[in-house]
C-alpha cells in the first residue's frame, strides 16, 4: 500500500486534526539499528583481523546505504579482497535479524513523542530504508498508536540519505507544509536536510552520532531521564495546540 493510499485511509475527517505533523526516522532515532549495523559490520571485519571502533562506522556509514559506504570504508581500512556485494547483503541480514527480533523495542522517549502527537491529533509518519512489509511487522507489534503512523520508504542507494526532498514529498503526502511538520533526526546530516526544508526539529543523537554538529536544530534531546519530564512543553513550542500558522 502506498503512503497516498494509507493517508486517505487512515484520516477520518470525524476526528479532529492538529494542523501538525510529527515525523520521525525509524533507523537513525526509533530503534537501534544503527548499532544492529555497526556490530554486523564488525563481525565481518574481525574475519579480516580488523579491529572496527564506533568512530569509524560514524565516518564512513552514518546514512547511508552498505552498497554507499562500503568501496570507501574497505580503501581506508586497507582491506585488499573484500566481496562487497557479499558483505552489503550480510550487513543487511544483520539489520533485519534484529529488527524481527524482542530486542528492536521503542526507544521510551520517542514512545512518549509519538503519544503526546497522537493525543494532540497531530499525523505521524516515519522514514525508513527498509522494506514496507517489515516495517509494518514492527509497528504492529509495537501496537497502537505506533501501527497508525505512515510508513514512508526512501531508498537510499548510493547518496547520503535523507535528502531534502524526501522530506519534501513526505510533507506533500500528509497535505502539510514543511512549517507544519516537526522532524525528529538522528544526525547532522538529516537535521540539516530537514531544517534546509523549513521544518522544525528535534533531534534524537545516538553513541554514533552524538558529537556531531546539530546548529539549527528546536532541540537536542542528550538526556533521555531529563528529556522525558520536559516533552510536553517542549512539543508544544514547536507545535502548539493553539496553533500560530
Amino acid at each position: 500500500m502506498s503512503a497516498e493510499t494509507a493517508v486517505e485511509k487512515k484520516m477520518n475527517a470525524d476526528k479532529p486534526q492538529s494542523t501538525y505533523a510529527l515525523l520521525y526516522e525509524l533507523e537513525g532515532v526509533a530503534i537501534h539499528a544503527r548499532r544492529a549495523e555497526f556490530e554486523a559490520l564488525k563481525n565481518i571485519l574481525a574475519d579480516c583481523k580488523v579491529n572496527f571502533a564506533p568512530p569509524v562506522f560514524a565516518r564512513y556509514c552514518l546514512n547511508r546505504a552498505p552498497e554507499g559506504y562500503l568501496p570507501a570504508l574497505i580503501e581506508a581500512l586497507g582491506i585488499k579482497k573484500a566481496n562487497e556485494k557479499e558483505w552489503a547483503q550480510d550487513i543487511r541480514n544483520g539489520i533485519g535479524l534484529y529488527m524481527a527480533s524482542a530486542e528492536a523495542t521503542l526507544k521510551p522517549l520517542v514512545q512518549q513523542l509519538v503519544q503526546l502527537a497522537v493525543d494532540r491529533h497531530m499525523q505521524v509518519a516515519l522514514l525508513t530504508h527498509m522494506k514496507e512489509a517489515m516495517v509494518g511487522s514492527l509497528l504492529k507489534q509495537w501496537a497502537a498508536p505506533h501501527d497508525q503512523a505512515i510508513v514512508f520508504v526512501v531508498d537510499a542507494g548510493q547518496h547520503l540519505s535523507p535528502r531534502a526532498d524526501a522530506w519534501l514529498r513526505l510533507a506533500k503526502t500528509l497535505s502539510r507544509t514543511p512549517r507544519q511538520c516537526v522532524a525528529v533526526t538522528g544526525s547532522h546530516y538529516s537535521t540539516r536536510t530537514a531544517l534546509s526544508c523549513g521544518m522544525r526539529c528535534l533531534v534524537v543523537p545516538d553513541e554514533f552520532s552524538a558529537f556531531q554538529d546539530f546548529g539549527g536544530a528546536d532541540a537536542v534531546l542528550d538526556s533521555e531521564a531529563d528529556a522525558l519530564d520536559d516533552l510536553p512543553a517542549l512539543l508544544d513550542s514547536v507545535a502548539p495546540q493553539k496553533p500560530f500558522i
